[in-house]
């Protein structure tokens, strides 16, 4: 059974939130940046152990876990230098105007200041960087918002371990306790999200848990943010030229993507459009043969993707090809390939344009490139869309231009010749995209612009230069 805390410890570690609340908002983002380092390289000191931690529990494997260890200790450096740098403060500064018409305008500095004590639910299929200590608890510490952390029950120790390892390393740079603390369960984690005194969350993980959080979230007589980010199913479309010019290519680009993880990541392409593409279809199923089964991250989670995978066969017109699937025991996936015509796709649309979980690509077969253009005008909101196209052509570059007119509508992210799963820590990043990917279009989860989500803006009129804060008066002016 799921481990489940009681709402005695629940209410303590909201109660020490609140308390902590009172210092984190004023604690200097030097301060911050500091503690932010020091679990960083408390991370690296434990690094062994978590990863044999985290291993047993999810069989992602040591190569795969050190390196995503690494993006969470550059993940927490990364925030620690935005921070030090006062950017997420967004500080603006507009002088007073005697002469302003049709009336005088008093001094306005603007500020971003700390919503308040966070909830963070970890994800499943990114024990380290979308995890109890990911990239939602780091941006939101950043901030300035103290985290109660919610387990994901596909790794609880792999969540203790980093809790224990990050509260020993926020003790040791002088931080309150409260700054940081860890619960685990359903139940937990609902109560959790309708407490008074905590005033945003973030979440990562499938849509019925999302949408569940955020309604009660919405729900509560003072509604507050709730970030999730939910399935995806990131369309792909390839142009003829694309695949008369590199279909080899990009056949073992979209196997190697989609099957990347056994298919356990939010940026899986999952839904591929392709244009005259009798043969590229011969060459990713001649691809997909080769993929053998692996374990997934728990076995509910395997046998969800045999279900889904078993109820897009059975809905639709599609013809299935599946890869070595009877030699899968119950906590593998076997990686599998649907093809339909992009003319009987109409009467499967419901089943097949929602996210599968795991090794599975959906591909349509589409007469020309205006189809292409066409079926991007109706693809459900993602996080990415990517578009193989050639470069040199100028029907493709036209074809370019309207899928991209088409695709900002329904992505945060567009992807030209390249692949979605692989998300970059990056002052430019936009991890995010329109529902029901994720529950707000407007943010990132990942990148800088991740603390965005935890801070207000707070003018201050009329306040002589001594009562401002040092780091606000050296604010953008506005002229």
């Amino acid at each position: 059974m799921p481990r489940e805390s009681s709402a005695e410890e629940r209410m303590t570690a909201v109660a020490q939130a609140h308390t902590a609340f009172r210092h984190v908002r004023t604690s200097t983002s030097d301060e911050r940046s500091r503690w932010l380092v020091g679990i960083a390289e408390a991370l690296e000191e434990h690094r062994s152990a978590l990863v044999a931690v985290a291993d047993e529990e999810t069989a992602l494997g040591a190569g795969r876990l050190n390196g995503e260890l690494d993006r969470t200790i550059h993940q927490l450096h990364h925030f620690g230098d935005v921070i030090a740098q006062e950017k997420h403060r967004r500080a603006i500064d507009q002088p007073g105007d005697p002469d302003a018409s049709p009336q005088p305008r008093p001094s306005l500095r603007q500020m971003r200041v700390p919503l308040g004590p966070v909830a963070v639910w970890g994800a499943s299929n990114f024990p380290f960087a979308f995890g109890v200590f990911g990239g939602d608890t780091a941006s939101a510490l950043a901030a300035g918002c103290p985290v109660i952390a919610v387990e994901h029950p596909g790794h609880p120790r792999t969540s203790e371990l980093l809790a224990e390892i990050a509260q020993g390393a926020l003790g040791e740079c002088d931080a309150l306790r409260g700054t940081f603390a860890l619960l685990a369960g359903r139940a937990t984690g609902a109560s959790l999200i309708a407490d008074a005194q905590v005033k945003a969350g973030a979440f990562t993980g499938s849509y019925a848990g999302g949408r569940a959080l955020f309604d009660i979230a919405n729900s509560r007589p003072d509604p507050i943010p709730f970030f999730a980010e939910m399935g995806s199913v990131n369309p792909v479309f390839i142009t003829r030229q694309a695949v008369r010019q590199r279909g080899r290519e990009i056949a073992q680009g979209l196997v190697d993507s989609a099957t990347l993880g056994v298919g356990q990541f939010c940026t899986k392409p999952g839904l591929v459009f392709v244009s005259d593409g009798v043969d590229f279809v011969t060459m990713v199923e001649d691809r997909v043969a080769n993929v053998a089964p692996a374990p997934m991250l728990t076995d509910s989670i395997a046998a969800n993707y045999r279900q889904r995978r078993s109820e897009m066969m059975h809905n639709s017109a599609a013809r299935a090809t599946f890869a070595n699937a009877s030699s899968a025991d119950e906590s593998e996936g076997s990686a599998a390939v649907l093809v339909i015509d992009h003319k009987a796709l109409k009467e499967s649309w419901s089943v097949l344009s929602e996210e599968c979980f795991g090794p599975l690509m959906v591909i349509v077969t589409c007469d020309s490139d205006s189809h292409l253009v066409d079926w991007a005008q109706q693809t459900p909101g993602s996080l990415t869309a990517t578009i193989h196209a050639s470069g040199d052509d100028p029907n493709d570059r036209a074809t370019v231009n309207l899928l991209v007119d088409e695709l900002q509508d329904s992505a945060g992210r567009i992807i030209f010749n390249g692949w979605p799963t692989g998300v970059a820590v990056s002052e430019a990043m936009h991890h995010g995209g329109p529902h029901p990917a994720t529950m707000n279009p407007i943010f990132t989860s990942v990148g800088a612009q991740a603390i965005d989500r935890f801070l207000k803006p707070v003018t201050m009129q009329g306040f002589p230069d001594e009562l401002i804060p040092l780091w606000l008066r050296g604010g953008t002016p506005l002229a």
